[in-house]
């Protein structure tokens, strides 16, 4: 059986956990050698192993500014020179280790990074074949919009003949670090953390037809009703009897009916950059302005929806 040691520091984002989706079969092979959050910003973590020959290796990796962390690798006492040390730069390593790999158990250093910013998340899973001495990667690209999900990207060397093993494991390792397809968010669709991104996967094409609405019940999956601090951060509020409306930056139109104690998301821009600015009822129709691109009409009925779209017309505030 394989075996991965490895290093982990745990990095959560506020407001986002992507977590490990789907089965976690290989993540199951990992056993943990370092698991302490507060000494990420300033980690220096020494960690020796030997392969099958018997070679001794000693890495070290290293805070080298601030999110910036840097490898060094010795093999028996020396440093390897067609190594080149400026490919081992990584962004907040969060886990480190080793694993043997293919038919003849060459071993491999194991490297999780990940970065973000305000449009998405990457995973990047770092396999340095240690018998090559080469790095192969596969990262794992989040958008914080719902209108997209996850897509991989590789390493120019991922399709190499020689670094097959690397290959096969990363793309079966991917689905342990958030990888999902449409298909896993359409067999999983009653889950409410899928609520956002089920809906765009379904209704993001449609200008003018039925929306595909997915209804949680509230208590069994326990969801809450905003708070007054939720309140403060909506950008819109509606109140229709007992259906609460709110929408949130460059976020759904979600809402929450206290009558039949649900949960579902309405409405979501098409453009990442879109938030729902306004809203309002009138008769059975709620009209959904947005800041860039125009408005929608959708029958709380029938949930019938037709979109006024227009590229860069924002809505403010809607009059009947």
């Amino acid at each position: 059986m394989k075996k991965i040691l490895l290093l982990l520091i745990i990095l959560t984002f506020s407001g986002v956990n992507f977590g490990y989706s789907q089965n976690g079969e290989y993540k199951k092979l990992i056993s943990l050698a370092y698991n302490n959050n507060s000494e990420a910003i300033n980690l220096k973590f020494k960690y020796d192993f030997s392969d099958k020959d018997n070679n001794k290796y000693e890495t070290t990796i290293w805070n080298s500014n601030y999110s910036i962390y840097k490898l060094d690798i010795k093999k028996n006492g020396e440093e390897i020179k067609d190594l080149d040390t400026t490919d081992l730069i990584f962004t907040n390593v969060t886990e480190y280790g080793t694993i043997e790999l293919g038919e003849d158990k060459h071993t491999c250093i194991f490297v999780l990074s990940n970065d973000g910013g305000t449009g998405g998340y990457e995973n990047i899973l770092n396999l340095i074949n240690l018998k090559f001495n080469d790095i192969i990667y596969l990262s794992v690209d989040f958008s914080y919009d719902a209108n997209y999900l996850p897509y991989v990207g590789t390493s120019d060397n991922f399709n190499f003949p020689e670094y097959k093993a690397e290959k096969d494991f990363l793309e079966k390792l991917k689905y342990d670090y958030g990888y999902y397809t449409g298909e896993y968010i359409d067999k999983n669709y009653k889950k409410p953390e899928y609520a956002e991104r089920y809906w765009c996967l379904h209704n993001r094409k449609t200008d003018e037809g039925k929306l595909d609405i997915v209804f949680y019940n509230m208590k069994e999956n326990n969801i809450s009703l905003p708070t007054s601090e939720d309140d403060s951060a909506a950008i819109s509020i509606l109140t229709d009897g007992p259906i609460k409306y709110y929408s949130f930056y460059r976020s759904a139109l979600e809402a929450f009916n206290t009558k039949t104690n649900e949960y579902y998301i309405v409405f979501y821009p098409r453009d990442n950059y879109c938030s729902v600015n306004d809203i309002i009822k009138y008769k059975t129709y709620l009209i959904i302005g947005t800041d860039c691109e125009g408005y929608a009409i959708i029958n709380t009925k029938t949930f019938y929806l037709k979109r006024y779209y227009s590229d860069g017309m924002g809505i403010t505030n809607i009059d009947v």
